[in-house]
């Protein structure tokens, strides 16, 4: 079963990724770094792993600001294509403690799970391959990490999670441009906040208006 759609991701893939770029890649940090913004003490962080069953592996990107909430934080991915790689206009949260980059029986293909928290002390395993330069993503089902299914959530994040956790490649200095799906993200903010500061002020105009 597939999972719904998120639409804080889409909203990012948006305005962080924009179009697929026409032409390959050569270096995706250098790529990354040039478009997006840093803070300061901010951490560069990869992660690596096939997810499409080519042997090759495909580059997760992320800073430690970019966060997704209790998803964790948020990756542009890049896969190798012909003369490099190509930039994803998918993006994928996971959290670097809940964390699994390899073979996965339930697909019966390499892929990458991570661990979606829900409510009640539940929440849900997702699986995700890159397909024909697309994301793709399957939800294997509702997981209690801290009761019945504490087996399930170990054998995925356990002690194997070393292996997959994020690498800390560098802290990077804070760049002056400015990020543009940050931008956006306050943009959207105010005006939404603006609109409803017209509504309140419209209903107090026409109280003060009406026959006593």
């Amino acid at each position: 079963m597939k999972a719904a759609p998120i639409p804080l991701l889409a909203f990012y893939e948006l305005l962080l990724c924009g179009p697929a770029l026409a032409g390959p890649i050569a270096d995706p940090v250098q790529d990354f770094l040039a478009e997006e913004r840093r803070e300061v003490n901010d951490q560069l962080l990869k992660v690596e792993g096939d997810l499409n069953g080519d042997g090759k592996k495909e580059v997760m990107l992320s800073l430690s600001h970019m966060r997704n909430g209790k998803a964790g934080n948020i990756w542009v991915i890049y896969s190798p294509s012909e003369g490099g790689y190509t930039k994803l206009t998918d993006l994928i949260s996971f959290r670097e403690d809940a964390l699994y980059v390899g073979y996965v029986e339930q697909l019966r293909a390499p892929g990458l799970v991570s661990y979606w928290p829900g409510g009640g002390g539940k929440g849900s395993l997702m699986a995700y391959q890159v397909e024909h330069a697309r994301l793709k993503a399957t939800k294997l089902g509702e997981i209690e990490p801290q009761g019945k299914d504490a087996g399930i959530y170990d054998r995925f994040f356990g002690k194997i999670r070393s292996a997959s956790s994020p690498q800390t490649l560098a802290v990077v200095a804070p760049s002056m441009q400015r990020s543009l799906w940050r931008d956006w993200l306050a943009i959207g903010t105010l005006g939404v906040a603006g609109i409803v500061a017209l509504l309140i002020a419209l209903r107090v105009i026409k109280k003060r208006l009406r026959p006593q």
